[in-house]
This record gives C-alpha cells, structure tokens and sequence, in this order.
C-alpha cells in the first residue's frame, strides 16, 4: 500500500492511459458494429429491390400476355359479327375486305400470344 501512495501520480496516469484506451477501442467496436449493421440492411435492401424488381417483369409480361388475349377475343368477336353481315349482304365487297383484314390481324395477335406464352 505504500507503494501506491509512493507513486500515486504514476498509478492515476497508467489507470487514465488503459481508461482512454478501452475507451478508443470500445469506440472502435461500436461503429464496426453499426456500420456491419447497415452493410447487412443494404445487402438485404438490394435483395428486396431485385424481387421487386422480377416481380414487376413478371407482372408486365402477364399483363401483355392478359391484354393480348382480350384482343384476340375482340378480333373474335369481330369476325364473327363481319360473317353474320356478310350473310345478310352478301353483295358487299367492303365487308369482304374488312373479314379479311380482321382475321390477319387476329392471326398475327395469335402468333404473337403463342410466342409470348
């Protein structure tokens, strides 16, 4: 004990070195730790984004695939309506030619729902 009063200023002075110095490296561990925390939220964050991402390309083909087939339906709906006119008038050159050009379309729309699916 003697010893220590002795050497007081030497003692205090090595117990304010080894508090600074837990103190810096406690520092240390807690910005490592916070910044390991946020490279973890931004990989995780880049995650989301790609299944956002895909899901969004999933969602649009779906739609052009949904949006393809009402216009097959439409073009359907429509031939059928030009061959009941051209029953009733069979004489009408200009519904012959609008049959026609209908079912071209409606066989490119049909191509075209066959290679999208």
């Amino acid at each position: 004990m003697d010893w220590i009063k002795e050497n007081a200023k030497c003692v205090g002075g090595v117990l304010g070195a080894l508090l600074i110095v837990f103190s810096v490296f406690g520092g240390v561990l807690t910005f490592d730790g916070r910044y390991e925390k946020v490279g973890a939220a931004k990989a995780e964050a880049q995650a989301v984004e790609q299944k956002v991402v895909k899901n969004l390309d999933e969602f649009q083909k779906n739609q052009k695939v949904i949006n393809q087939e009402q216009r097959y339906q439409v073009l359907t709906d429509q031939m059928m309506t030009q061959k009941q006119l051209i029953k009733k008038y069979p004489n009408d050159p200009e519904l012959k030619e609008d049959y026609v050009i209908i079912k071209e379309e409606r066989d490119k729309v049909k191509e075209e729902l066959n290679k999208t699916r």
